[in-house]
């Protein structure tokens, strides 16, 4: 039988109240993990939240299904009768959606992994065995993975006190690939009032700050990485609207990204004049310039061989810089 983990008569004191499953698919190369947290969900019926699983019933363990939890106390752990259950479907009275709830996926590669960060008032700041989910790393060169962090532990689900007018979190990521990927706000549920930006420390703008962009308006942010693990690049600002300790959001003045023989650039610079775009190779040498006069996408020809490069486009007001990855 398959067995329900939001059913009555299940002894969880000596346990955390998150699942983990481990995926592998050899189609596509997949090799990661999915987690359901049975506290603080958005669906009324589960009262719980999912990661990386397409499931409407993440709650039901299939029979012969593998899973993992993890201890955190000595002795053993009882699955009632009652945790049974025959049903392949669940019935859905409808959604309530949650509240102080962000969730994040990061793409590349085909590949994609997600996190979660959200605010509940009785949780700490530490790893809370009620509703964070601790980050699993799987395995595969080319799958991107996202996670955030409780008291220097990794987590996939990462469960905050909602007690500060502010908070700054920290995100790492890891990849062996080196590429072109991005991150995006899937779910953003928060009071009007509540800004969320993401800070991606290894860009600035022309005033040497770090480039931050506002999720609400911008949902997804592309990027180029070397490969390997970060843990100090990318940052999740929650900004109530009252609060004055930011003087100025640094949106980024321009999207690029690297197309077969083309460089295409989408210009947004407000009051644009002219704007001169530059291609570096990594010696530091200019191999491409050409200026452009107003707004909008361009595609420009190139005739560069494949490997990493960085584009700046300057204008009179800024200048930002980004690295891509040409075919």
């Amino acid at each position: 039988s398959a067995i329900d983990w939001n059913a009555s008569g299940w002894d969880k004191t000596k346990i955390d109240n998150t699942l983990y499953f481990y995926e592998e698919d050899h189609t596509t190369g997949l090799k990661r993990y999915w987690y359901y947290n049975g506290a603080g969900g958005t669906v009324t019926d589960l009262a719980g939240v999912s990661l990386n699983s397409t499931s409407l019933t993440p709650h039901i363990i299939p029979s012969a299904q593998g899973f993992f939890v993890k201890a955190n106390a000595s002795g053993n752990v009882v699955i009632p009768n009652s945790a049974r259950t025959h049903s392949q479907q669940i019935f859905w009275k409808g959604k309530t959606l949650p509240t102080n709830f962000l969730r994040l996926r990061v793409d590349g590669n085909k590949l994609s992994d997600e996190l979660i960060v959200r605010f509940i008032d009785d949780a700490t700041e530490k790893p809370d065995s009620k509703y964070d989910a601790y980050k699993m790393q799987s395995q595969g060169d080319k799958l991107p993975q996202i996670y955030s962090f409780g008291s220097a532990v990794p987590l996939a689900i990462n469960t905050l006190p909602f007690e500060k007018q502010t908070s700054i979190v920290p995100l790492g990521m890891s990849c062996q690939t080196a590429g072109n990927y991005s991150i995006s706000a899937s779910e953003i549920f928060f009071d009007e009032s509540q800004e969320v930006y993401l800070v991606d420390k290894m860009q600035t703008v022309g005033n040497g700050e770090f480039l931050t962009v506002n999720l609400r308006e911008k949902p997804t942010y592309e990027f180029y990485f070397d490969g390997g693990n970060t843990t100090n690049r990318f940052e999740i600002h929650f900004f109530n609207e009252n609060y004055t300790g930011i003087n100025t959001i640094n949106e980024l003045l321009f999207e690029v990204f690297a197309y077969k023989n083309e460089l295409v650039v989408n210009l947004q610079q407000k009051d644009l004049n002219q704007a001169n775009v530059i291609i570096y190779n990594l010696l530091g040498t200019k191999v491409f310039e050409q200026k452009l006069f107003e707004n909008g996408t361009h595609r420009l020809p190139l005739t560069l061989v494949s490997g990493v490069y960085v584009v700046k486009v300057e204008t009179a007001q800024t200048s930002q810089s980004k690295r891509i990855y040409i075919e």
